[in-house]
């Protein structure tokens, strides 16, 4: 079950839900409407609501486990060039799945450029 199908399921397409990472100890609220897409940021949520599996959910849970280190795992290679520049770090390809779930806080709280969100979702989409 994603994010998306958890918010098609229990929400009505609109979630303002606290989410947490499976394996990296960090959460942040995900406040997201399925259709929004004004820019980056709108853009790389629906890939997260579309893409990032959700371990388990009952209503009325404060935090709800997603696998977002999982899902970062899969782009690892591509990454790296993004982590570098927006992380400020040299990353090997052993730790920056881990590094970008501990940055889903800033992510989904919109800490970032448009154009960091941008190039984001270009490697997450091709």
């Amino acid at each position: 079950m994603t994010i998306k199908d958890v918010m098609e399921q229990y929400f009505d397409g609109e979630i303002d839900q606290d989410v947490c990472d499976t394996e990296i100890d960090v959460g942040v609220a995900f406040c997201y409407s399925l259709g929004d897409e004004n820019d980056s940021y709108d853009k790389l949520l629906k890939i997260f609501a579309e893409n990032v599996v959700v371990s388990s959910y009952e209503p009325g849970m404060s935090f709800m486990p997603c696998d977002f280190s999982g899902y970062f795992r899969i782009y690892k290679e591509k990454l790296i060039p993004w982590a570098n520049k927006y992380l400020n770090r040299d990353y090997d390809d052993d730790e920056v799945e881990y590094d970008m779930a501990e940055a889903i806080e800033g992510l989904i709280a919109g800490f970032y450029s448009e154009t960091a969100y941008a190039e984001l979702v270009k490697i997450l989409t091709t």
